[in-house]
């Protein structure tokens, strides 16, 4: 616990100094691995008596394949009525530490597209938000890059079952 609470100190603390700043990100990203963002994230969901009964897709793309996901996002916007959220349309400018928003993001989803390439196998970030999404027992998608491409085996164990 005292590990903890030194961490989340860390999280709050206001300086702007490069060090304090560089701290604080590690500091969330340590929480984020210990899933106590996670329970932020359970506060604030989606309030399940509104009205709002739109499906929820979160697209989870290698940064590296943005302009093939944008082509899919496009093609997706017209033919389908729910909530698509990616990072290029839903966060003002994209950070190495939007982890908070994309956690959220998975948590509230109902279902997570994957673009499945060599650079999302490849990609830390993108194998993130798999093990997130898996410990969360989301509905995973996925888009593979074409019809010879094989995922790594990391990939197949997370997200093969939630398919």
């Amino acid at each position: 616990d005292k590990l903890i609470s030194t961490v989340e100190q860390r999280v709050k603390n206001q300086s702007n100094d490069e060090y304090a700043l560089e701290m604080k990100r590690v500091a969330k990203g340590i929480l984020f691995n210990l899933d106590y963002l996670q329970m932020e994230a359970q506060a604030t969901a989606v309030d399940p008596n509104s009205d709002d009964n739109q499906i929820k897709v979160m697209v989870s793309y290698a940064h590296r394949d943005v302009t093939f996901c944008k082509k899919i996002v496009t093609k997706l916007q017209k033919h389908f009525q729910g909530d698509i959220w990616v990072d290029f349309n839903k966060l003002s400018v994209s950070h190495e530490d939007d982890w908070e928003d994309i956690a959220k993001v998975i948590s509230q989803c109902d279902v997570i597209l994957m673009i499945v390439t060599e650079n999302y196998c490849s990609s830390k970030s993108c194998r993130r938000e798999v093990i997130h999404a898996d410990k969360r027992n989301k509905r995973m998608i996925p888009i593979y890059q074409g019809n010879d491409y094989k995922a790594e085996d990391w990939f197949e164990i997370r997200a093969g079952s939630a398919t």
